[in-house]
């Protein structure tokens, strides 16, 4: 059935065994022969050894899982964006985080996705300058920004960004961290802070704090005005 067809042979893999008892990977290439009249009388095969080729293959296989089994299972966002500012890659942690799939997010452009809109004149401007040579403000270092969830609300995040040349093109893969929850904290705290100030500096009793050396590191004002001293000049 094969010798009668008309349509080409394509190439194909086939494991062969060796008179050793090991194993081969070899492409194979048919060739239809056929005689004066062009009837077909036979079929030629060359073969090649492409077992090299196969375990670089599987090299490479076993290399993207562990990379999958890495940023799948992370608790950060990690993210690729080519040179024109499209989604290449987004792992689930992000599709936690921000709340789109993989499938909503691959493709789109990662600033008009996540930036606020008020951010989005300064991205333009700095993304010619990483296309041309991966380098940027942010690449190579942590920095804190906003970010907007699918839901339009907005977060604080610790973006880690690198450039990567692939093919002859950058990409930035950065790695976010929702620190919404840190920041929150921190301003309760400056909150706090700025509450027992005003408390301790308007209290109608004197009060002053000493270190551990009996040197005065806070007064308020109750105890200059009985003390006569200016604060300056117990501190």
């Amino acid at each position: 059935q094969k010798l009668s067809g008309e349509r080409p042979l394509e190439p194909h893999q086939r494991l062969y065994k060796r008179r050793d008892g090991g194993e081969s990977w070899v492409e194979v290439h048919d060739d239809l022969v056929r005689n004066a009249t062009g009837e077909t009388i036979g079929m030629r095969t060359a073969l090649f050894d492409i077992n090299k080729r196969k375990q670089a293959e599987e090299a490479l296989r076993a290399s993207e899982a562990r990379l999958r089994g890495i940023t799948d299972s992370a608790q950060d966002a990690i993210l690729m964006m080519e040179g024109r500012g499209a989604i290449t890659y987004w792992n689930p942690a992000a599709e936690s985080i921000f709340g789109y799939r993989s499938e909503e997010a691959i493709g789109e452009n990662l600033h008009k996705l996540l930036a606020p809109e008020r951010y989005h004149e300064a991205h333009r401007a700095a993304l010619p300058e990483f296309v041309r040579t991966g380098c940027g403000n942010a690449v190579g270092k942590t920095v804190e920004l906003v970010a907007r969830r699918k839901d339009g609300s907005e977060m604080s995040i610790d973006l880690s960004l690198s450039a990567i040349c692939l093919n002859g093109e950058w990409h930035a893969v950065g790695t976010l961290r929702d620190i919404t929850a840190r920041q929150q904290a921190k301003e309760a705290l400056r909150t706090s802070e700025a509450r027992f100030r005003e408390l301790f500096d308007c209290a109608p009793v004197a009060y002053h704090e000493l270190d551990g050396d009996g040197v005065v590191r806070r007064v308020n004002r109750a105890a200059c005005a009985l003390l006569g001293h200016e604060a300056g000049e117990m501190l």
